[in-house]
C-alpha cells in the first residue's frame, strides 16, 4: 500500500498514523523509514481518544537508531506528565512511565 500511494503521491505527502500497540508500531515505522517516511503521526505520551503511540517512545527510538528529531525527550516527557495531570491521568508511552515525571529545571 505504501508503494503504490508513494508512486502516485510521493513519499513526503504520507504520513504514518501509529497506533499503541508498541511493537508493531516500530516495526511499521523501521520498514517505513528506508522508503522514505518522513511524518509519524502520534500522541503526546500516548494519550488521547485515538489510541496513538507516545511522541517520546517514537522520538527515543528514532534516537536509538541515529536518526534526527529535533526533539528534546525529555521536554516531551515533562510535556506528556503535565497533560496527563491535567486529564486525569498518567501518560501511557513506556518512555514517559519509565522516566517519571520531571519538572523544569530538575
Amino acid at each position: 500500500l505504501w508503494d503504490a500511494c508513494a508512486a502516485r503521491i510521493g513519499p513526503d505527502r504520507l504520513a504514518l498514523r501509529l497506533r499503541a500497540d508498541w511493537q508493531p508500531a516500530l516495526a511499521c515505522l523501521d520498514a517505513l523509514l528506508p522508503e522514505g517516511l518522513q511524518t509519524v503521526d502520534t500522541a503526546v505520551g500516548g494519550l488521547g481518544p485515538d489510541g496513538l503511540v507516545g511522541t517520546e517512545d517514537v522520538a527515543a527510538h528514532l534516537h536509538r537508531l541515529g536518526v534526527a528529531t529535533g526533539t528534546d525527550e525529555d521536554r516531551l516527557v515533562e510535556a506528556a506528565w503535565w497533560l496527563g495531570g491535567h486529564l486525569g491521568q498518567a501518560p501511557l508511552s513506556r518512555v514517559a512511565r519509565a522516566r517519571g515525571p520531571q519538572h523544569p529545571g530538575d
